[in-house]
């Protein structure tokens, strides 16, 4: 189960970030892996100057929020099953990546399709717990119950993050460097988000936005603040912004004039700050209880 953070703890930085916007030049490295490079790094132009990549800070959001879209997590019930994982997904359409990770002892596989029809394939064959004790809820959060007993494929296609140092190991390296700066630096390249971190991220906002669409037509879910500056550290708690403003644009006719038919819905207050607080718990509370 991946941690989620109270949306309504970040109540401050919601408005902080909403206020001062995101449509400005951002200059950033192309996200590296340990595990392979991503493919393609970012789909749109970019510029190159004195080696450094060039982006928009919105080219970027865009390109993992589509990434996030066409990806699956799926808990594999046993160990050594990633292959026949592999061979069941690679039937319902063409897989660009497929990363396996340990958490809470568990195996996981982040599985990236090249196309978000192939997810909603999958999902057309998944099925729920039998088990009366669970809620019969729906999301690209999958668990894989392995039954094959026959031979693994020789050379799987499959990515393996590689696990972080140890804090005490880091603290001895960090003793034997004299120089403050390249005591930064080794601190910084050591625990920096990974290209696993990053797009575990914008999985978990992706989740969040496609639970909350079916009240909530427009909802736009983002990680934001370290999760996105390239500062965010290794298992750091993920800050979202959750928006309900996407409706504007469509609001408006291409004469410029307004729908007349309009969807009937409930007053609220958001400019209180106590109200914002009680209609983010209610979600916050909503995920924590429902959503796996």
């Amino acid at each position: 189960m991946l941690p989620l953070v109270p949306l309504y703890q970040s109540l401050s930085c919601f408005r902080s970030f909403m206020l001062n916007g995101w449509h400005y030049r951002f200059a950033i490295q192309r996200y590296s892996s340990s595990i392979r490079p991503p493919t393609p790094p970012y789909s749109a132009s970019s510029t190159k100057k004195s080696g450094v990549v060039t982006q928009t800070f919105d080219v970027m959001i865009d390109f993992r929020r589509q990434q996030a879209r066409r990806t699956v997590l799926i808990h594999l019930a046993r160990s050594h099953s990633e292959s026949e994982l592999y061979k069941l997904c690679s039937r319902v359409g063409p897989i660009t990546n497929m990363t396996l990770y340990t958490a809470n002892k568990k195996e996981c596989a982040l599985l990236e399709f090249s196309n978000e029809q192939s997810v909603k394939n999958l999902l057309n064959i998944t099925s729920h717990f039998t088990n009366e004790n669970r809620l019969p809820c729906a999301s690209r959060n999958l668990y894989f119950a392995s039954q094959y007993t026959g031979a693994r494929l020789k050379y799987p296609p499959v990515g393996r993050e590689v696990q972080q140092l140890d804090d005490s190991i880091i603290d001895k390296a960090l003793n034997d460097i004299r120089n403050v700066s390249d005591q930064i630096r080794f601190f910084w390249q050591k625990t920096k988000l990974t290209e696993l971190d990053s797009r575990l991220r914008f999985f978990v906002a992706s989740l969040v936005e496609e639970a909350l669409r079916s009240i909530f037509v427009d909802t736009v879910c983002l990680p934001f603040g370290s999760s996105v500056n390239t500062f965010g550290k290794s298992r750091c708690d993920l800050d979202m912004l959750l928006s309900f403003e996407d409706f504007r644009d469509k609001n408006t006719k291409y004469d410029g004039k307004m729908q007349q038919l309009r969807f009937l819905t409930k007053r609220s207050y958001l400019n209180d700050r106590f109200q914002a607080q009680a209609y983010l718990k209610i979600l916050a509370d909503t995920l924590k209880h429902f959503m796996a």
